[in-house]
C-alpha cells in the first residue's frame, strides 16, 4: 500500500483522504532518498521492502529469530483494545539493528531537530514500533532511535507505552 492508503488516523475520524500534492510527492522522494542513503551507510541488510504485508510480518519475525544483523522495512501487527474498541495496529520501522542480545529500532526522518521535546509524533510513532516489537517478539527493544535529516542518530529509551497509546487513542476519541 502507498502512503496515502495508510492514513489510518484520517479513516478513524471519518475524514476523507486527499490526493498527494506536488509538495507531498517531493517530501516522499526526499524521505526515501534519506532512508536509502542511511541504508547504504549501514551496509548489507535483510531487505523486506518488496514483500507483501503478511509476508513482511512473517519474515520480520523469522529474521529476528535468526539474529539477522540488519532488517530493513520490517513489519509488525498486533490487535489491541483502545478505549473499549478493538484496533488492528501496524508498524513498519525502517531499520531493526541487532545489538548484543537484542534489537534497536531506528526510523529515518527528515526533521532536523528530534528530541523528547518534539516533534512528539515522531517519538510516539517510534514508541508504537517498540510496543509492537515487544508484543510480537516477546521482549522489549534495547532502544528506540531516529536518524534525523542532518544525519544524527537520536536515541530514546524504551520505557513505557503509555504516551504512545494515549497519543494514538486521541484519534479514536476525535471521531
Amino acid at each position: 500500500p502507498g502512503k496515502w492508503e495508510k492514513r489510518g488516523a484520517l479513516r478513524q475520524r471519518d475524514m476523507p483522504e486527499v490526493a498527494a500534492t506536488p509538495v507531498d510527492e517531493l517530501l516522499g522522494r526526499l524521505g526515501r532518498r534519506h532512508e536509502e542513503r542511511h541504508l547504504r551507510e549501514l551496509g548489507e541488510a535483510t531487505d523486506l521492502s518488496n514483500r507483501k504485508n503478511e509476508e513482511r510480518e512473517r519474515e520480520t519475525l523469522e529474521s529476528i529469530r535468526s539474529s539477522e544483523r540488519l532488517i530493513y522495512q520490517g513489519r509488525f501487527r498486533s490487535v489491541i483494545e483502545i478505549n473499549g474498541e478493538v484496533c488492528d495496529v501496524v508498524g513498519e520501522p525502517d531499520f531493526l539493528l541487532r545489538s548484543g542480545n537484542g534489537y534497536v529500532i531506528r526510523d529515518a526522518k527528515l526533521s532536523f531537530h528530534i528530541d523528547e521535546q518534539g516533534p512528539h509524533e515522531i517519538l510516539r510513532q517510534i514508541e508504537i514500533y517498540g510496543f509492537l516489537f515487544e508484543r510480537s517478539v516477546g521482549e522489549a527493544p534495547l532502544a528506540l532511535e531516529s536518524y534525523s535529516g542532518v544525519g544524527a542518530v537520536v536515541r530514546f529509551p524504551y520505557l513505557v507505552l503509555t504516551p504512545a497509546i494515549e497519543f494514538f487513542s486521541t484519534f479514536r476519541r476525535m471521531r
